[in-house]
């Protein structure tokens, strides 16, 4: 028996060693690569590539393709998962591996049609784009079959391994960027769910509070009366079809930061640029740094997994920053149906046939699903993401979207590649004649010491109308007749006032010819930019880098008075409310004022408009300061509860409002046990959706989270869905990247990104850029060959085949089996 029981204990301890040796091996082998020799079918030359203490590759190329292949084996090496996911959510395959809460957004991107437009684009874009797409295809899959060590964690977890890399599969990113950035449809759903509550003036304030609601007429917002649109939206599942948009109302908006200033306002005597996007967290986060050399010069900047160009950054000549211009580039029509629903009106009465197909969505644990697929005139039907009901998607009545993305002509990639290569103005504005969407603001700046600013983009003319509601396509009175020509958008070139700010803020005057968007941001962040530009008569990269980490909140500054001018009876309002007349409108993370005024906002959101909206209110409920501001201080309606008899003031709404969010923060902070401070509640918070999801180890593996400062509408931007029961001031938004462009010696830009250069877990370079960016500090992209090899670091070496025997093909033995039956079991502990 003891020998038994002995035997039991040896084979406990050499199973436990074993499993501990196999998992170290497995996270050894599978980070990415900062050294040796590989060689590769498809390559020029040998291409050597030098990686930074960070993890930051400096790319030695002899061709723009070679450089391209070199970008694909890296991005595969450090991010094949995010490379994966994006791959999968473009082409409408996510069910297909994580399951069943994969289909709404394989539904919307089928429905869509963007698989297919990726693959057709190609064949449409220049040789050249071609070319480098097909090379960093062939990096992507030189490193598939060439690594020999673990996939990433999340292909264990799932149990499968990738397929190989196609040029198509890179096509896939910008149109779901376009997707998420002007995506405004469900806005014109909520628009027009709410006019059957609101008055035209109501609704009017609400959504644009900067304008006389007085002087804009009805047909302003719909050529259809409120008891026409009753009887649409009572046919169709509208709230409904509106889940299925990627950007929902309450989340935070796309916004981002650009400005430069001209040799007479820097220290050097040359342009400074600066630019810091703003979209969502993840982890890894979107950007992953990289230098390129090459004969024909430097290439640094922030690249994308998955995509072979530098998006933002500077070449030997230029920098270019980017913002989201906001434009409408989407119009929801409401199509009418005949009995069958087999045929739809058009302008003329006669019925045209509903184009039709089919498709099917593979789902990882259930069985396929048949997807029925509609389109009219007008552009797919939206309304048939919804599982289709008799009365609902048939006879009577459909919905169908008209959007820029959806053109079958795009050529946005031609745009990237030559914006990659252009030395000058003119061959800048010449790359950027084939940017089509989305539409974006272009910030310039040259060696030569010119600045200028440009929105290319394809912006629809419409017959008539501004596209905030949807539409009846019968009469064909919203119908897109051409795009803004080219030279007439948005520009400018060395201005008198030799300086440029773009903060997704009107960029057109009043009487500007032709209608790009309502939805422009509110003036906080492109004001405060110009206030301290103006404060300071010449800068320089320190001052840029201070600015993008600015915390001043212009939007708090205009409302605290009002708000704080209210006399409370309770003593813990009195409290706050003194404590926050104090405030200089900082949003400092180890401060409690920022909490205060936030959390109050909230509920002044709330309380304002959820007696008017009822249960509307939820999907509206994101703080729009703007119109908080018309409310408090020239439409005081808005805070009379029409639901009592009384006419209640805008002070007992504050008061209201104060008291309940001083209960929410005290309930918050006990839960959580945090401190009642900015940075405990408004934390930057980055998920891996994968690996934040495994039993026990989610947290640590799959979830980082960053005390840091600021808010919406401050430089540096933090942004926040406040409508989230669990986390309302997480930030979930901001600036994933900033950098500085130092004309004079470009060598010395400045770049950081908010998590790290790895998507594995276990690499040193998953998070290590974390600090750095919190701080608002940032690093230079320097890298000479020569540098490195004096300083003994040794390269990973991209050899042609000829150069060399081929490698051995990947092996797909014992290691990838039994990985894939490691991720079975995880699979099976993490279903409920």
């Amino acid at each position: 028996m003891r020998r038994f029981i002995a035997g039991l204990l040896t084979l406990f301890v050499l199973g436990s060693a074993s499993i501990i040796a196999g998992s170290v091996y497995f996270v050894i082998q599978s980070l990415a690569p900062d050294r040796g020799d590989y060689v590769v079918p498809g390559l020029q030359a040998t291409t050597e590539v030098y990686r930074d203490r960070l993890g930051i590759p400096h790319v030695f190329a002899e061709t723009s393709e070679d450089a391209a292949y070199a970008l694909g084996f890296l991005h595969a090496s450090d991010r094949l998962w995010q490379m994966e996911g994006m791959r999968r959510l473009g082409h409408g395959r996510l069910a297909e591996v994580i399951g069943e809460s994969g289909l709404p957004s394989d539904r919307l991107v089928r429905t869509l049609g963007i698989p297919g437009l990726a693959e057709a684009q190609f064949e449409n874009l220049t040789p050249e784009t071609q070319r480098l797409l097909e090379a960093y295809a062939a990096g992507v899959n030189a490193w598939i079959e060439r690594h020999r060590g673990g996939l990433p964690i999340e292909f264990v977890v799932l149990g499968y391994q990738p397929a190989p890399w196609r040029p198509a599969d890179s096509l896939v990113w910008a149109k779901i960027m376009a997707m998420r950035l002007s995506g405004n449809w469900r806005d014109e759903l909520l628009r027009a769910r709410m006019a059957t509550r609101l008055t035209d003036q109501q609704l009017l304030a609400f959504w644009y509070p900067d304008g006389d609601a007085s002087v804009e007429a009805p047909s302003a917002f719909s050529d259809m009366s409120a008891d026409q649109l009753r009887t649409v939206l009572a046919a169709l599942p509208v709230a409904a079809i509106a889940d299925a948009s990627p950007v929902t109302a309450d989340q935070p908006q796309g916004a981002s930061n650009a400005w430069v200033v001209r040799k007479s306002r820097s220290d050097t005597g040359s342009p400074i640029v600066a630019n810091d996007p703003h979209l969502g967290y993840s982890l890894p986060g979107l950007w992953y740094l990289v230098r390129i050399d090459t004969p024909n010069g430097v290439l640094a900047g922030a690249s994308v997994p998955g995509v072979p160009f530098v998006i933002l950054g500077r070449n030997s000549d230029i920098a270019w920053g980017m913002t989201t211009t906001q434009s409408d580039q989407q119009d929801v029509f409401i199509e009418r149906l005949s009995g069958d629903g087999r045929f739809y009106e058009d302008v003329n009465g006669n019925w045209l046939p509903v184009e039709s197909r089919k498709e099917l969505i593979a789902v990882a644990g259930a069985n396929d699903v048949e997807l029925s697929i509609r389109r009219t005139r007008h552009g797919p039907i939206i309304s048939d993401l919804v599982d289709p009901m008799p009365g609902v998607t048939g006879p009577g009545y459909a919905l169908s979207l008209s959007a820029a993305y959806l053109a079958p002509d795009d050529r946005t990639p031609d745009a990237m590649q030559l914006l990659n290569r252009a030395g000058d103005w003119d061959s800048f504005l010449a790359a950027l004649a084939s940017f089509h969407t989305p539409q974006q603001n272009f910030v310039y700046a040259d060696r030569a010491g010119n600045i200028g600013f440009f929105a290319p983009g394809r912006v629809p003319m419409r017959r008539s109308g501004r596209g905030r509601m949807p539409v009846p396509g019968w009469t064909g009175a919203g119908d897109w007749q051409d795009w803004v020509p080219y030279d007439e958008l948005p520009i400018a070139f060395n201005p008198a006032a030799d300086r440029i700010v773009s903060a997704n803020n009107r960029i057109v005057s009043t009487d500007y010819p032709h209608f790009i968007t309502d939805d422009w941001a509110p003036p906080y962040r492109a004001g405060r930019i110009f206030e301290l530009l103006d404060a300071t008569p010449r800068h320089t990269r320190e001052t840029f880098r201070v600015m993008q980490s600015d915390l001043v909140s212009p939007m708090a500054r205009d409302l605290i008075d009002r708000m704080t001018a209210i006399s409370p009876s309770d003593p813990r309002a009195a409290e706050a409310t003194e404590l926050l007349s104090r405030w200089d409108g900082v949003m400092s993370p180890d401060a409690r004022e920022p909490l205060l005024f936030v959390a109050w906002l909230r509920q002044l959101q709330r309380v304002v408009s959820e007696d008017e909206l009822g249960d509307l209110a939820d999907e509206a409920s994101r703080i729009r300061p703007r119109f908080l501001d018309r409310v408090l201080f020239r439409d005081s309606a808005w805070c009379d509860d029409i639901r009592t008899p009384l006419e209640e003031t805008c002070d007992e709404v504050l008061e209201i409002a104060l008291a309940e969010s001083l209960r929410d923060v005290q309930q918050m902070a006990q839960h959580r046990r945090i401190p009642e401070t900015w940075g405990a509640f408004h934390a930057a918070r980055f998920v891996n959706p994968v690996t934040s999801a495994l039993p026990g180890i989610g947290h640590s593996l799959g979830i980082l989270e960053v005390p840091i400062g600021g808010g919406n509408d401050t430089l540096n931007r933090a942004g926040m869905r406040t409508s989230d029961p669990a986390f309302p001031f997480a930030t979930i938004h901001g600036p994933g990247y900033r950098a500085v462009y130092d004309l004079h010696d470009l060598d010395r830009s400045r770049f950081v990104i908010a998590t790290g250069q790895s998507g594995n877990p276990f690499s040193m370079h998953h998070a290590d850029f974390v600090e750095l960016w919190r701080d608002g500090k940032s690093i230079e992209l320097v890298g000479k060959r020569e540098a490195f090899v004096s300083a003994g670091v040794l390269p990973i070496r991209l050899l042609p085949e000829t150069a060399a025997d081929p490698a051995p093909p990947k092996s797909t033995g014992w290691f990838d089996s039994a990985a894939i039956g490691i991720g079975s079991a995880v699979r099976g502990l993490m279903s409920p």
